[in-house]
């Protein structure tokens, strides 16, 4: 492998070079007949130009000197250096992987919404319009070593969107889906008594009626979870739960006919809980924020409609991490975009 130092080229040794992260290479230089400030770099075997492969990093032709950074970006990952000009964006130094997806409405706009935490396995996600294709999507996904951990649907315009998020997993998936509650109280006493216990919960329309869905996962403790349509007996009762050793990791707020529901699903849990309630925007980040600085990150986002405008939500754990999430109003491209440079 050569790499150039200014105008003269350092030759390292033989039989291998091993570069650490954030070692210098060399400066960027513009000589001879190059078309742009760059730094060369090439790897031969036996005199003979060797393939090099990327780990990481995102990359996109580079058109007449005159290309828009906003979309189109592939990953380099297990791919060869590509032919002719190329724009690279560089791999951050900690991947992310979604841990939450939501999308809630302001003024017939869209806004999007992920909760992200550091992780290194292969990504995956299903976003789907039409239900028997976001199952067998869904099917596919589980065949390949995956397993759901978020649900969630929204409505875009007139169209029904289902999404998932999904991680590595090897037990055996259990969800559930039902229309009418009390045939999905009794479903999930089954699952219960199967040795799972309920991760996501998620309330959404299909066919005018309300679609409870429920995404398990093994677990030997004792299950929990809250149901009030009275906001002041949620607290309460919240409080309560708290009391007995549990901390709340799913928020879900949703219309049944006339009643608003709220409700919780708890693990156990020592740390400190923390949640926070705002209905100002500025507000509720300012509060975020503050969170953070005492060490906690957020797991779980959640919007609550009401006459007054919007209530937003945040769940909180103990974290060090460093946060990443992202809010992009009206723009999927934009929002798709930005969620492939945080992985």
């Amino acid at each position: 492998m050569t790499i150039p130092e200014g105008d003269a080229y350092l030759m390292l040794p033989p039989p291998f070079v091993a570069i650490k992260k954030g070692q210098f290479l060399g400066k960027a230089g513009n000589s001879g007949s190059s078309s742009g400030p760059h730094l060369h770099i090439h790897a031969e075997q036996a005199g003979n130009a060797a393939i090099m492969r990327f780990e990481k990093g995102l990359y996109k032709p580079f058109v007449e000197n005159n290309t828009d950074i906003k979309g189109g970006w592939a990953s380099f990952a297990g791919k060869e250096v590509p032919d002719g000009e190329v724009l690279i964006r560089p791999p951050r130094e900690t991947s992310y992987r979604m841990a939450d997806f939501e999308a809630f409405e302001v003024k017939s706009k869209l806004t999007y919404v992920g909760i992200f935490k550091p992780g290194s396995y292969g990504p995956m996600a299903l976003f789907e319009g039409d239900w028997d294709k976001f199952l067998t999507g869904w099917k596919a996904i589980e065949a390949k070593g995956y397993r759901m951990k978020d649900f969630e649907c929204y409505q875009k315009g007139d169209d029904q969107r289902y999404a998932g998020i999904f991680a590595p997993g090897s037990y055996g998936p259990m969800a559930l889906f039902k229309d009418n509650w009390k045939a999905f109280l009794d479903g999930w006493k089954t699952i219960e008594a199967q040795g799972y216990r309920m991760k996501d919960f998620e309330v959404c329309k299909k066919g005018g009626k309300n679609l409870y869905a429920g995404i398990f996962e093994p677990g030997n403790h004792a299950p929990m979870a809250l149901f009030k349509d009275s906001w002041k007996e949620f607290l309460s009762g919240w409080k309560a739960i708290e009391g007995n050793g549990y901390r709340m990791k799913d928020l879900e707020i949703y219309q049944d006919g006339s009643k608003k529901i709220y409700a919780g699903i708890f693990e156990p849990g020592t740390h400190a809980p923390m949640a926070l309630f705002k209905s100002s925007w500025n507000e509720f980040l300012d509060g975020w924020k503050a969170i953070e600085a005492n060490g906690y990150r957020m797991i779980d986002f959640e919007v609550d409609h009401h006459g007054n405008g919007l209530t937003y939500a945040g769940i909180f754990e103990p974290g060090l991490y460093n946060p990443a999430a992202l809010f992009i109003s009206g723009d999927w491209d934009a929002f798709t975009e930005a969620w492939q440079q945080l992985e």
